[in-house]
This record gives structure tokens, sequence and C-alpha cells, in this order.
């Protein structure tokens, strides 16, 4: 009996459709940017390579700093598909990596992942690190679980020492 339903379902899974793509563009590094140039946007590209038409279901993004813009028009056999993201670095310096989640009409999912650098301005550099330290920036002054040798508490020495860092 169960070698009855093994079968039948070998057949079944025969005549399913199956879509089969293939990545031209899968992955994106927009490498250093600066905040100040704004928003960029990159692109992922693919390929239908199965035998049935298909179309891409949803796109989303990991978070609010990214958006995404794709066609839902059928992607025949052989036909390029295309999924534009743009990320936002507005007050978001330093590296980043994100994810961009894509479901196709038959079910299938895939990841695209985005990373890059960003270069960010003065200005949001003070207001997401408001402590100078000389070479750095910090985002309080206080800085906990500095021990000595003999496991005292040293981060009133840190704190003391920051205070004495110039303005500027």
């Amino acid at each position: 009996m169960s070698a009855m339903i093994l079968l039948a379902a070998s057949v079944a899974c025969a005549y399913m459709p199956v879509a089969s793509i293939r990545w031209i563009d899968r992955d994106y590094d927009f490498g250093l940017m600066k905040e100040q140039a704004g928003p960029k946007t990159g692109h992922s590209r693919f390929v239908n390579l199965g035998p049935d038409t298909i179309s891409i279901f949803s796109v989303k993004p990991s978070c609010g700093c990214t958006s995404a813009e794709f066609s839902d028009a059928p992607i025949a056999p052989g036909d390029t598909a295309l999924i534009a993201y743009t990320y936002d670095p507005e007050m978001r310096p330093g590296k980043f990596d994100k994810s961009v989640k894509v479901r196709l009409s038959n079910g299938d999912r895939y990841s695209i992942r985005i990373t890059g650098n960003v270069l960010g301005t003065p200005e949001s550099l003070a207001t997401l690190y408001p402590v100078d330290a000389g070479e750095m920036r910090l985002t309080d002054a206080v800085i906990e679980g500095l021990l000595g040798r003999e496991g005292e508490d040293r981060s009133h020495q840190a704190q003391e020492r920051l205070r004495d860092v110039p303005e500027g």
C-alpha cells in the first residue's frame, strides 16, 4: 500500500510545474556611500529558466531604511525580471548588512543581501555619538565594566579621563 502511495506521489510531482530561475546579479554592495549624498538605489536580476510563466509575488526589505520596487507582471520562460531597492543612509553612519526577501508566485523564496558603509555627516555623528573622546565618539561618557587586575571597578577613572578630553 505504501509503495502505491509513493508511486502516486512521484507521478504527481513529475507533472507539477517547476519554476527555475538563475540570478544574474543577486547580492549587492553599495560600497562606501556618503550620508550627505542621500539614498542610493541598487538592483538584482534573475532569468526564468523554467518551462512556465512565473511572477514576483512579494518583495520585503528587512527594515524601514530600505525600500523596494518590482513589477508583478508575468515573467515568461527566458525573460528577465528586475528588483530595485533603495537604501536611505540618513542618520545611519557605519557599516550595514540588510536583506530583501523575495517570494515568487510558485512559492519559491529567496533572500537578497545588500551591504555597504555609510560615511556619516559631522551633524549625524555628533547627534548619535555626542561624547567626543579624541579619536572616537561615544554615546555616553560612562564606560561600565572596566575592571582592574584585582577585580576593582575602574569605570570612574575612565569617566575622569573623558572629562579631561578637550572639546573640539
